[in-house]
């Protein structure tokens, strides 16, 4: 998407957000040899370095990435990872693994498409909801020889459904945070 889609990926850190990093091909690591994850990795961090040098924050397709990989992370800078998801046993809470900060997704960007009377009541029962979404998703994929959950309310219904997602939780007080600033109120023992 970066390749692709560069003046809009250049203005997600200018616009004063976070532009982390999902991999280079979209591979599921926990399928990838050691010295894939490594390479993939490395290209992945080399694209969006370009837009933003200080690259920090990380999480993997699926939230599918080895534990014994950690390190690859760390050798690339990457400080924080979300690559595991609140919501599937063990229920994992926000931990240091080695040098990573780990903090567990609570809802997969998938679930944002859908109607907001079904995410915005289970998000808010999340007392720091840690959402994430991907720049494909704001593209109408509709169209696209992918699997039909990716290509489910794309484009302008995602966007839509981003905004609303944003009013309401402003409407609430709640607080947008960097994964790095959600990091910093996290106490680790």
């Amino acid at each position: 998407m970066a390749k692709q889609y560069p003046d809009l990926i250049k203005r997600i850190p200018l616009e004063g957000h976070e532009l982390g990093c999902h991999g280079y091909t979209h591979a599921r690591f926990d399928r990838m040899k050691e010295d894939e994850a490594r390479i993939d990795l490395k290209q992945a961090g080399k694209v969006l370095r370009q837009f933003e040098k200080r690259l920090v924050s990380f999480r993997a397709p699926n939230l599918q990435f080895p534990r014994n990989y950690l390190q690859f992370l760390e050798e690339e800078g990457f400080l924080y990872d979300s690559s595991i998801a609140a919501y599937k046993p063990p229920f994992p809470r926000s931990r240091v693994e080695g040098k990573i900060i780990r903090i567990p997704a609570t809802i997969t960007s998938s679930f944002l498409r859908l109607p907001p009377a079904l995410f915005l009541p289970l998000l808010k029962r999340s007392k720091a909801p840690v959402i994430f979404v991907h720049p494909w998703e704001f593209v109408d994929m509709s169209d696209m020889p992918i699997r039909l959950d990716c290509k489910f309310n794309t484009g302008e219904k995602a966007l839509g459904n981003l905004k609303v997602l944003i009013r309401d939780l402003k409407a609430e007080n709640y607080h947008f945070l960097t994964l790095q600033e959600r990091a910093n109120l996290e106490k680790y023992k």
